[in-house]
């Protein structure tokens, strides 16, 4: 029932999810959105490793069903290209400079 209303909202133009367009939005839409809101991914920033790491996860620990090669692409082709890191992003925080670091353990 979930997805027959999820492919009626998107045969009418509505954009439901708040994901922005692009290939591979409704492969995210009919997979990942099943389980969890579109916020969940719109609040995460990740490289290919990240993305590829939480679908994973999701197969692994959440019931996510092996998804078919051009179709996993697809979704970590969009996540990357719409949720990937900023340019400069190292990880979730930038390190802290050196004098404000602990000093080392003996």
């Amino acid at each position: 029932m979930k997805l027959m209303v999820l492919m009626a909202l998107l045969a009418s133009g509505e954009n439901p999810s708040g994901l922005p367009d692009g290939a591979g939005k409704q492969d995210v839409e009919l997979h990942c959105t099943r389980c969890h809101s579109a916020m969940i991914i719109r609040q995460q920033k990740g490289d290919e490793r990240f993305w590829l790491a939480t679908l994973r996860l999701m197969q692994k620990k959440y019931g996510l069903w092996e998804l078919p090669p051009e179709t996993e692409k697809a979704i970590l082709d969009y996540l990357i290209s719409r949720y990937g890191p900023p340019a400069g992003f190292i990880g979730r925080r930038t390190p802290l400079p050196p004098e404000l670091m602990p000093p080392p353990r003996k």
